[in-house]
């Protein structure tokens, strides 16, 4: 797991893989989880076929990664990336001044909202997956 002060971005990079013999079926929970069960952003995936998950529907969504017939590991390198939103600060409104000399005044506006998300889905975009050069 790669966390990025700089943007704030979550990675998941995969090294190389390996499947025990003869095993059944096993499957995982990949994503972000927020503070509540409602707050996600997860992959998912039943066929075996790791490198080709897409977006989780529910918190319950899960990534099969042992299956006995299929065994398509994540490849070395595939990362799974989570990026933050844009959020947009809004612009004032109602600005007015007073000049109390002439070189001071007394400024005042209306504060714009919290910001409006750019991208309404959650707190994250949904993971991109990039596949690792050879």
């Amino acid at each position: 797991m790669r966390l990025y002060e700089s943007n704030n971005a979550v990675q998941f990079v995969y090294g190389e893989c390996f499947y025990p013999t003869g095993g059944a079926n096993d499957d995982a929970t990949i994503g972000l989880r927020g503070a509540s069960a409602t707050d996600f952003n997860n992959r998912v995936e039943a066929s075996g076929n790791f490198p080709a998950t897409t977006q989780g529907g529910a918190i319950s969504a899960l990534v099969l990664y042992n299956n006995p017939t299929s065994h398509i590991a994540p490849t070395n390198g595939l990362t799974l990336t989570w990026t933050p939103v844009v959020v947009s600060c809004g612009n004032p409104t109602a600005l007015s001044g007073t000049a109390t000399s002439t070189t001071t005044a007394n400024l005042s506006w209306t504060a714009p909202g919290l910001g409006t998300p750019l991208d309404t889905s959650g707190k994250f975009v949904q993971a991109e997956l990039e596949e690792a050069e050879q």
